[in-house]
């Protein structure tokens, strides 16, 4: 009885051992190859070895970074292409192709015996990156070939009065659109090209002729002489200033610089060498005169409401204006700048006609229920030195006195 329960127990090892066997042949069998069930970006590479794998997926994904455009189309569908190469597009093959080939191999004998036996479907993605700055840059060069600018209505006086051109709207290239519509296609691994819509979204001017129609009365002028203070040459200085703030609108909110709007007093432009101030003397300067121009705009701005947001006076008093009422400007260094407070566009007009340099502001009637006034005290009677105020009145009743300036100026 003990030989036949020896026997029978020699006979179970002995088959345990031939299964294990098998199934340990069978298993090894598999070593060098990629497990049932496994596709790399819908290609299957079951059974294949690591080098067939890895040969199969580079020929796929370097054809895709070879042929592969993006077919960016316009509204009037003409297409811009953008190629895979552009924006240097590279497939992390390698990782692909190890995550295949490594599936299941660090399991148990028995449990890769039975993924085997029983095999499980695993789809593995190609990692895939690109040059997102290369693809910024694509999509910037392409919205300045296609954007537009937006044109502003223009608004002229004439003898019979303002004849304003209506406005045009621009359009812009959607960036943040275009790029998130490349971002989600580019990530599908096809060979086959793509078109993606190039979004536009428009642009409106800002000054419209809605707008504009605001600009129909004159509410603030002021005027200096400077025939009998002046050379021909800075009579010539004072003109080309005055001619080339001339027309100037501004919308509410816009800002005004002197030195921005008139430029660089420079021989090229026209100006010639005349009386210019420095410090306590007078010299000779290109653009001689200027100050002239800019201290009567600044008193005229003042007398349509509107405060300078940069304003400078005189080491020495203007024989033009009084004391406190002038504004000297000098390229680079000393500016007269305001901002639009009003509710309304402003239109500038200036003319030098008759020996006086005249600026007229122009704006909506509605305006005219306030006005404003400068005045000024003399607090010294050794020394040139005035406080300037900006009085507002509502219907002829003075509502408010702002001291604007406390100048004192040298001998």
């Amino acid at each position: 009885m003990k030989k036949v329960v020896i026997g029978a127990f020699s006979s179970a090892i002995i088959i345990i051992l031939i299964v294990l066997s098998s199934i340990y042949i069978k298993v090894k069998k598999w070593d060098g190859l990629v497990y049932r069930g496994v596709t790399i970006d819908r290609v299957d590479v079951s059974s294949k070895t690591k080098k067939e794998v890895q040969d199969i997926v580079k020929k796929k994904f370097d054809k895709i970074v070879q042929n592969r455009t993006i077919n960016m189309v316009t509204d009037d569908n003409k297409t811009i292409p953008l190629k895979y190469s552009d924006i240097n597009v590279k497939y992390d093959i390698d990782k692909a192709v190890s995550g295949a080939f490594d599936y299941g191999k660090s399991l148990s004998i028995y449990d890769r015996y039975k993924l085997l036996h029983n095999p499980k479907k695993l789809e593995i993605s190609v990692g895939m990156t690109y040059d997102k700055n290369a693809l910024e840059n694509s999509i910037k060069n392409l919205s300045n070939t296609l954007n537009k600018k937006a044109k502003d209505a223009t608004i002229v006086k004439t003898a019979s009065g303002f004849q304003i051109t209506p406005e045009a709207d621009g359009k812009k290239v959607n960036e943040d659109k275009l790029k998130a519509d490349i971002e989600g296609k580019i990530t599908d691994n096809n060979i086959t090209d793509y078109n993606v819509k190039i979004n536009m979204d428009a642009v409106k001017a800002n000054a419209t002729q809605d707008k504009l129609k605001g600009i129909n009365t004159l509410i603030s002028s002021f005027n200096t002489e400077y025939a009998s203070l002046s050379s021909p040459q800075r009579a010539n200085n004072i003109t080309l200033a005055t001619k080339a703030i001339n027309g100037i609108v501004l919308m509410p909110g816009d800002s005004f610089s002197f030195n921005g709007v008139v430029g660089e007093r420079t021989a090229a432009k026209g100006y010639q060498s005349a009386p210019v101030l420095i410090g306590n003397k007078s010299d000779m300067g290109l653009g001689g005169g200027i100050c002239q121009v800019s201290t009567t705009l600044y008193n005229t701005v003042l007398t349509s409401g509107i405060k300078a947001t940069e304003r400078h006076h005189h080491t020495l008093p203007s024989h033009y204006v009084p004391v406190g009422y002038d504004a000297t400007v000098d390229y680079g260094t000393l500016d007269y700048k305001f901002k639009n407070t009003l509710s309304f566009p402003i239109y500038i007009e200036g003319n030098t006609d008759n020996g006086h340099v005249t600026f007229n502001i122009y704006s909506d009637a509605s305006l005219l229920s306030k006005t404003y006034k400068v005045s000024s005290e003399n607090i010294s009677d050794s020394v040139p030195k005035a406080k300037v105020y900006l009085e507002t009145y509502e219907n002829g009743t003075l509502i408010s006195k702002d001291m604007i300036a406390n100048d004192a100026y040298s001998k």
